[in-house]
């Protein structure tokens, strides 16, 4: 079923129906700011998520959200995959709920248990998921190569 998966840039009015279902599950709602993906099959949404930027060189991927009637289909998978290339380059920053980290472990997602250093917005986030998610999160990075960010 994954092979019929395709990704897309949201398209503009669409961010009323993605913050919809952020509301929806206690996600922060997205900005037009945010780089996010639309996953579709055969016409019909199967998932979304999306990048934020804290600095040129600094990203939180997150907002990954899969249709029930799409999960284990590969669309998450997809997504995440699809971001991380745009997000090549960055610190990437990710907070999955505690169990899907090796899910996101097996895209080179570490954990990050020494939050010193972390954008604010990680901190804050970390502190908001802790009163607004019924589930643990992890923080998780993937680390710039040293000298992208210099580019």
């Amino acid at each position: 079923m994954a092979s019929n998966i395709t990704l897309r840039p949201a398209r503009s009015g669409e961010l009323e129906a993605i913050n919809h279902i952020y509301e929806s599950i206690a996600f922060e709602p997205s900005t037009p700011a945010d780089h996010i993906l639309v996953a579709e099959s055969n016409g019909h949404f199967a998932g979304q998520g999306r990048l934020v930027h804290f600095d040129p060189h600094t990203v939180e991927m997150g907002g990954i959200y899969v249709d029930p009637r799409f999960r284990g289909a590969g669309v998450a998978r997809a997504l995440v995959s699809t971001l991380l290339e745009k997000a090549q380059g960055s610190t990437i920053y990710c907070l999955p709920f505690v169990h899907l980290t090796d899910f996101y472990c097996s895209f080179g997602f570490v954990k990050l248990d020494d939050l010193r250093g972390a954008p604010e917005a990680i901190q804050s986030k970390l502190r908001r998921c802790g009163t607004t998610q019924k589930n643990d999160v992890d923080v998780l990075i993937i680390r710039a190569p040293a000298g992208e960010t210099e580019k």
